[in-house]
């Protein structure tokens, strides 16, 4: 049987350390200006908060930029005649934000710097092969976290938990990339995890209805149909347990979450980038970066509505939403 406890003292001593390290702030070799195309496929609070802790981190740095924003564009098509206009106009580089367009590079390299922020893990999405070494001319950041965090996280929240249903939605870049990686943390923790995917509202609510008897918790993916959707299954699975991979999850109701930071992400990408077009690194010394502190989130109202004492080493650190 595997040791609960154990991975529930593992997890406090990473929320007590590693979740404690900070972002260094880059020294700038040059005045330069700069100028830079920025945009994405779709509606997303996600980007929309990336971009505004990039620009942000631009102002604080006293960089000048020429910002060309192309914000949410209707399509992957309009993503890619947006991509060659950035090309076609010489732009010293281009930000280019979401899983979906983390995808787009992959099978549409660029040839200028590119950096990319806003998704789940580029190299399997294929933007990047090496995360830590870049090979072509994309590098920025990612959400990304290895999974099994987010899985001691919630045995240490739940330890009675013996098995998980993650739920994402269909047909969309990163739910193989959630359930790839919840499949691998959830083995070493001897935990019966299974994925199902949804495409609506109330396509959540009829699986849920089918699926709360055979589960102990549920996961919610970072998927917006999945996360987005939270309030829609809470009251459906009584006592159970509900988890988010993303911030907006425990916003609508989930327990909790260890969830990367999107404005500090795009802090990090524009460090990157000034790195890159101003002080002239190359892309493959400059690595994808992650969060280095990600948040946990535990949802106060649902806290106390499931009857559960978390440990208050966690609730200490904790970004507590009521």
């Amino acid at each position: 049987m595997v040791d609960v406890m154990n991975y529930r003292n593992k997890f406090l001593s990473i929320a007590l350390g590693t979740l404690a390290l900070g972002v260094a702030v880059p020294s700038i070799t040059s005045a330069k200006s700069i100028d830079v195309g920025v945009a994405w496929a779709g509606k997303s609070s996600m980007a929309e908060r990336v971009f505004k802790g990039f620009k942000q981190r631009l102002k604080v740095l006293n960089i000048d930029a020429d910002i060309e924003l192309k914000g949410a564009l209707p399509s992957i098509e309009a993503l890619d005649a947006t991509v060659k206009e950035f090309e076609s106009d010489k732009k010293d580089g281009m930000v280019i934000l979401r899983s979906n367009g983390s995808a787009y590079l992959g099978k549409n390299p660029p040839n200028i710097p590119t950096f990319i922020g806003g998704g789940n893990k580029p190299s399997e999405l294929g933007s990047v092969k090496n995360m830590d070494a870049p090979e072509g001319k994309v590098t920025g950041v990612t959400y990304f976290l290895p999974l099994e965090i987010p899985l001691e996280a919630y045995l240490a929240f739940t330890p009675d938990v013996k098995s998980f249903l993650l739920i994402n939605q269909t047909n969309y870049s990163s739910s193989p990339i959630d359930w790839n990686g919840t499949k691998a943390a959830c083995k070493p923790l001897e935990l019966k995890c299974d994925n199902a995917t949804i495409s609506s509202r109330e396509e959540l609510i009829d699986l849920v209805k089918d699926k709360k008897g055979q589960y102990d918790a549920f996961i919610l993916g970072n998927q917006s149909e999945a996360y987005g959707n939270a309030d829609a299954i809470i009251g459906l699975v009584g006592k159970k347990p509900v988890y988010s991979y993303a911030a907006k999850g425990v916003d609508l109701g989930a327990l909790g979450g260890v969830i990367a930071d999107d404005e500090k992400l795009g802090a990090m990408m524009a460090d990157s980038l000034v790195d890159v077009l101003i002080n002239g690194k190359a892309i493959s010394k400059t690595p994808i970066k992650t969060d280095p502190e990600p948040t946990i989130m535990v949802n106060e109202t649902t806290m106390k509505k499931l009857g559960l004492r978390i440990p208050t080493e966690i609730l200490s650190v904790a970004e507590i939403v009521q």
